[in-house]
C-alpha cells in the first residue's frame, strides 16, 4: 500500500545538510536545546530527537500529517507524553518566525529562524494528542487567551492558530467551543474577544472578526470528524453568512478525516494514494457532495486553499 511508502518518505531521517543547519540553530537558540533535550529525556536518541525537531519546525500552517505522527509512534516514542512535558515552557518560545525581512542582517537571521522551534510548531503538534487531558488543556488555554484583549495583528494570528489546534484535537467539547465562535449571534452583543488594535477602523474590526470566525470553521474542518462532515454537507449549525463556503470546508474536513491537511500537496504530481482517493470518493458520495478535487488542484487558478 502506498501509504506505507509515504510513512518512509515523508518523515525522518533527514540528510546531513539539514542536520547541520539544525546543529547551528541548537548552538544559537537555547530554547531549541531545551526542546531537543526534553525529547531525549522522553526516550529518543539524540539523532532521532534532532529529526523530530526538524519535523516540528516544518509544521507552520497545517497540523502534522498522519504519516508524521505514525512514524514516531511506530518507533515506540511517547509523542504525546513528550509534548505534555514541554507545555511548561511553550510560552518562552517565539510564537512564529519573522515574516518581513528587509536588510541583509534580517535575511540572515530569518534564514537561521527556519530552524527555530516556535509556539506555532508545538501547538500544531500538540493538537495531534487525542487524549482527554490534552483536550481540556487546549480548551482552558483558549478560554484564557480569549479573555485578553487583542492588541496586535500577532495576537490575532496567535489566537487563530489556537482555534485550528483546538479543532484538530477534535473532542466534542472543543468543537462546541468552535461552533459557538463561528456563529454570527455570538458576536452581535457583547463580543467574546475584544479587538483593541490602535487605529483600526470599525470596518477592519469587522474583517478581523470574520477572520476569527473562519479560523474557528477551519478548526472544525481539521477535526475531520463525522460531526464536521455532516455540518458542512448540510449547513446545519453553520452561520448563514458562512454557508457559501461550506463546500470548501467540507473538502478540508473530508481530507482531514484521512490525515491530509495540505490538500494541494496530496494531489501534486499525481502523488495521491489511489486507496485514500477511493476512500475520499466514498466520503463525498455518502454526503451527496461532488468530488472534483483532483481536477481542481491540477489547475492552480481554481485552488481555494
Amino acid at each position: 500500500m502506498l501509504i506505507s511508502l509515504l510513512l518512509t518518505l515523508l518523515a525522518a531521517p533527514y540528510p546531513e545538510s539539514e542536520r547541520h543547519l539544525l546543529d547551528e540553530s541548537l548552538e544559537k537558540y537555547e530554547m531549541n536545546r531545551r526542546v531537543r533535550d526534553a525529547a531525549v529525556e522522553a526516550g529518543l536518541e539524540e539523532l532521532d530527537a534532532n529529526d523530530l525537531m526538524i519535523d516540528m519546525k516544518s509544521t507552520t500552517s497545517f497540523p502534522p500529517t498522519r504519516c508524521e505522527v505514525e512514524y514516531w509512534k511506530r518507533k515506540g516514542f511517547d509523542l504525546c507524553g513528550f509534548l505534555k512535558g514541554i507545555r511548561d515552557f511553550v510560552d518562552d518560545l517565539p510564537f512564529s518566525k519573522k515574516r518581513r525581512l528587509r536588510t541583509h542582517a534580517e535575511l540572515a537571521e530569518g534564514y537561521s529562524q527556519l530552524y527555530q522551534v516556535t509556539q506555532r510548531n508545538v501547538l500544531l503538534w500538540m493538537s495531534a494528542c487525542k487524549d482527554p487531558e490534552t483536550s481540556e488543556w487546549l480548551i482552558r488555554s483558549v478560554e484564557t487567551l480569549m479573555k485578553q484583549p487583542m492588541k496586535t495583528d500577532e495576537d490575532l494570528e496567535h489566537l487563530q492558530t489556537w482555534f485550528v489546534a483546538l479543532g484538530h484535537n477534535g473532542s466534542d467539547k472543543a468543537l462546541d467551543v468552535l461552533f459557538w465562535l463561528q456563529s454570527a449571534e455570538t458576536w452581535q452583543s457583547e463580543l467574546p474577544i475584544q479587538i483593541q488594535i490602535k487605529g483600526l477602523s470599525p470596518e477592519f474590526i469587522e474583517a478581523e472578526i470574520l477572520d476569527l470566525r473562519y479560523a474557528a470553521l477551519k478548526g472544525i474542518a481539521f477535526s475531520g470528524s463525522d460531526r464536521a462532515l455532516h455540518a458542512f454537507a448540510t449547513g446545519e449549525g453553520i452561520a448563514e453568512d458562512m454557508k457559501c463556503i461550506c463546500a470548501e470546508l467540507f473538502g478540508m474536513a473530508a481530507h482531514a478525516h484521512f490525515g491530509i491537511y495540505c490538500i494541494s500537496s496530496f494531489y501534486s504530481q499525481d502523488a495521491a494514494d489511489p486507496e485514500v482517493e477511493g476512500n475520499l470518493q466514498a466520503i463525498y458520495a455518502k454526503y451527496g457532495m461532488d468530488y472534483s478535487e483532483k481536477e481542481r488542484y491540477k489547475e492552480p487558478d481554481k485552488r481555494v486553499f
